[in-house]
């Protein structure tokens, strides 16, 4: 009789993932919590126990009581610790086109994690092809990739290349990345709310043309289900201000007549300004012919006036939880994977007045 194979159990599969990211450098000094790790791999504590038995005898880690699972040096290759530095973080525009807020978390990672690992900055708009991912990479054996911002495009290729990274995403969903983002469901149900109360017609999403399938989009067709008797749509710009005044026209010629001013919702800040230029172009007036909501806010928008409405989240909070991942990674190569949300505060803004002295 010919012996029946046995399936490939869940202690052998977590422990082929354990050895191979600690043989490749992933994983280096300590391994995360058993805790940890059973809701990284959801499967059970007994399960990870008999996983990192395997990893003890073929001497890859070693442990005490109440300490985590130490990572044997001598196991991790000399070529990998010689190539394996720090940090590169990448932006995807040339410096002086990204935001203040971008800047800011550049500034932050150098400052918390510099005095250890070497932080590197690249940024610019060449480097969203694979071909141009690959050779950056290949020449760069980092503990961890910081993602600013990518284009969907660019989060699916790292997922694909497994390298360690962490990604801040404003409306990017990944089952390999760690992406840390504003809450966008809750902004778009506060949203809708806020329209209904007021006694505005909408939200209607005003969102460039590369994002109409990302989560914001999705997570705001959602939200629109819910609320089938709201006059609500998206509506794509190229990013451009001819773009944005386009788009703009389209919402104000399809609220003609209507009696309830249109809520306009703008992803990014700089579009928001660019909305409310045209607005005020065409000597419309917030409340009387709209109301206008930023998703975002930098600096600048504190500056206009009327002043502007915006779903924003406090830089420290964002920046906290930020360095706290990157931390995780860079001291113990573990990712977790998923969409990390922010919840967003809501500012009052003369761009969106409450109607009738409600």
């Amino acid at each position: 009789m010919d012996p029946i194979p046995r399936r490939y159990s869940l202690v052998a599969q977590v422990g082929d993932i354990l050895q191979e990211e600690i043989r490749s450098g992933l994983m280096r000094d300590a391994l995360p919590s058993e805790l940890d790790l059973a809701r990284r791999f959801q499967v059970s504590r007994p399960t990870i126990r008999d996983a990192l038995e395997i990893l003890r005898k073929a001497g890859l880690i070693e442990s005490s009581r109440g300490q985590n699972h130490r990572i044997v040096p001598q196991k991790v290759s000399a070529e990998v610790q010689s190539e394996t530095r720090g940090v590169t973080v990448l932006g995807f525009a040339p410096l002086d086109e990204l935001s203040p807020f971008s800047l800011s978390l550049m500034s932050q990672i150098q400052l918390a994690a510099g005095s250890k690992y070497e932080v590197r900055i690249v940024s610019n708009s060449n480097i969203t092809t694979p071909a141009a991912l690959r050779e950056l990479t290949s020449r760069e054996k980092q503990r961890c990739w910081v993602l600013i911002g990518p284009p969907a495009d660019v989060l699916q290729w790292f997922e694909a290349s497994r390298l360690p990274c962490l990604a801040l995403a404003p409306s990017i969903r990944s089952s390999v990345v760690p992406v840390l983002a504003m809450d966008m469901q809750s902004v778009m149900m506060h949203s809708f709310s806020l329209a209904k109360q007021r006694g505005y017609s909408g939200p209607y999403l005003l969102i460039p043309a590369n994002r109409q399938t990302s989560e914001t989009a999705r997570f705001f067709g959602e939200v629109q289900q819910k609320y089938p008797q709201r006059d609500s749509a998206i509506f794509s710009h190229d990013t451009t201000m001819n773009g944005v005044r386009r788009a703009v026209e389209k919402i104000m010629r399809s609220k003609r007549g209507d009696e309830q001013p249109p809520l306009i919702l703008v992803v990014r800040p700089k579009h928001a300004l660019m909305t409310l230029s045209v607005l005020r172009a065409q000597d419309l007036k917030p409340g009387a012919h709209y109301g206008l909501i930023s998703i975002g806010r930098e600096n600048y928008i504190d500056y206009v006036i009327p002043t502007m409405a915006c779903y924003t989240i406090k830089k420290q909070r964002l920046f906290k939880k930020f360095l706290r991942m990157l931390s995780e990674i860079l001291d113990s190569g573990y990712t977790r994977p998923g969409l990390f949300s922010v919840i967003a505060d809501f500012y009052e803004g003369e761009t969106f007045p409450r109607l009738g002295g409600q």
